[in-house]
C-alpha cells in the first residue's frame, strides 16, 4: 500500500499512508479504519479510510484515497467510497468532513455525491508534488467539505463581527440550527484558560495552531507567528473556538497579523466545539485561474478571500 501511493503521490500526501505498521495499528484502535482493493495475488489498487484525530472524536475524515493509474477505469474509488460511507453512517459518528483538491473537479464532486457541502478553502495549503507539469515549490489549494450526521440543537457562539455573514450562511447551507450569538465577548474571563498550541508539519512546509482565550492567548498567537514566519513556514492554519468569547477579540488580532477567513468546521475542536478557521500564507502569492471550484459555496468562499486577501493573489495580466 505504501508503495502505491509513493508511485502516485511520492511523498506529498498523509503521512501515515507510508507507515504500514502504523496504518496497522490506528486501525486496532479505532483511529483509522482503512478500505483495501487488493486482486488475487496481492497487488494493493486502491485505498480509502475513515481517520480521526483521536479514537473517540466524534467526527472523521474521509480521504487517505488512491487508486493506481491503470485501475482508474474499473469502479473502483467508488466501491471503496460506497463501502466506507456506508460503514460511517451506520457508527456513532456525528459529522464528516473531506478534502479535495483543486487542480480538477472529480473528487469535489464525490464529496458533494456523498451530502457533503463545502464549508471552507485552505489556500496553497499543501505542496503539488503530485499534480501534472507543477514546478518545484509549487502549492496547491484544497475545499474542506463537511456533512453534519446528527441533529443538534442551537449552540451560543461568538461570532467575529466580520465574518458574522460568511458563519450564518455556512450553517444554513449545512442546515444546522441558527447560532445563538454573544457579543464580543472581549470582557469576559475565558472559559477553559488561555492555550495555543502549535503542530508543525516539515513535508508539506506548514504549521497547523489552535488558540482560545484572552490577552494572554493573542501574545501567545502574536509570538508563535513571529517565529513560523522567521523559520520560513509557508503556510499556518489556525483555528479558533467559536465557543469561547475570546475568539473574536482573537480573530481581530489574527487579522492584524495577516490571516485571513478559510471557513468554519462543526464540531471539530475540544469538547465537540466548532472551529473558525484562518489562515496566513507567508511570502506566496497563488494564480486564482488555477483553482477550479465546484460548488457556489466553494466559490463564494474564494470571492470572499480575494476581497480579504488581495495580496495572497497574483495580480491578473494586462488585457
Amino acid at each position: 500500500m505504501a508503495a502505491s501511493a509513493y508511485d502516485i503521490y511520492r511523498y506529498a500526501y498523509k503521512d501515515v499512508i507510508y507507515y504500514p505498521q502504523e496504518v496497522l495499528a490506528r486501525n486496532q484502535s479505532g483511529q483509522m479504519r482503512s478500505w483495501i482493493a487488493i486482486d488475487e495475488a496481492g497487488t494493493v489498487f486502491g485505498h480509502y479510510a475513515l481517520m480521526k484525530k483521536n479514537p473517540d472524536d466524534l467526527i472523521a475524515e474521509m480521504g487517505a484515497a488512491f487508486v493506481r493509474p491503470e485501475a482508474r477505469t474499473l469502479g473502483i474509488f467508488h466501491t471503496l467510497t460506497d463501502a466506507a460511507h456506508a460503514d460511517a453512517y451506520a457508527s456513532p459518528l456525528r459529522g464528516l468532513f473531506s478534502l479535495s483538491v483543486t487542480n480538477h473537479l472529480s473528487t469535489q464532486k464525490s464529496s458533494e455525491r456523498a451530502g457533503r457541502f463545502s464549508v471552507g478553502l485552505r489556500i496553497a495549503s499543501s505542496p503539488a508534488i503530485f499534480v501534472e507539469g507543477a514546478r518545484p515549490g509549487d502549492r496547491i489549494t484544497t475545499v474542506l467539505n463537511y456533512r453534519q450526521l446528527a441533529p443538534r440543537e442551537s449552540r451560543r457562539l461568538y461570532l467575529p463581527l466580520r465574518y458574522g455573514d460568511l458563519i450564518r450562511s455556512t450553517y444554513e447551507l449545512l442546515q444546522m440550527p441558527a447560532p445563538r450569538e454573544e457579543g464580543p465577548g472581549d470582557h469576559a474571563a475565558p472559559e477553559g484558560g488561555n492555550t495555543l498550541t502549535c503542530a508543525k508539519d516539515l513535508t508539506w512546509n506548514r504549521a497547523v495552531l489552535e488558540a482560545r482565550g484572552g490577552e494572554e492567548a493573542r501574545y501567545k498567537l502574536r509570538a508563535y507567528t513571529e517565529i513560523l514566519m522567521e523559520q520560513n513556514i509557508a503556510c499556518i492554519l489556525l483555528s479558533l473556538d467559536l465557543e469561547d468569547p475570546g475568539t473574536p477579540a482573537l480573530a481581530e488580532e489574527a487579522v492584524s497579523l495577516g490571516y485571513f477567513y478559510s471557513g468554519i468546521l462543526p464540531e471539530s475542536l475540544k469538547g465537540g466545539h466548532d472551529a473558525l478557521q484562518m489562515q496566513l500564507l507567508n511570502q506566496i502569492q497563488v494564480d486564482p485561474e488555477n483553482i477550479l471550484l465546484h460548488q457556489p459555496s466553494a466559490q463564494a468562499l474564494m470571492a470572499h478571500i480575494r476581497t480579504e486577501a488581495p495580496q495572497i493573489f497574483l495580480p491578473s495580466p494586462p488585457a
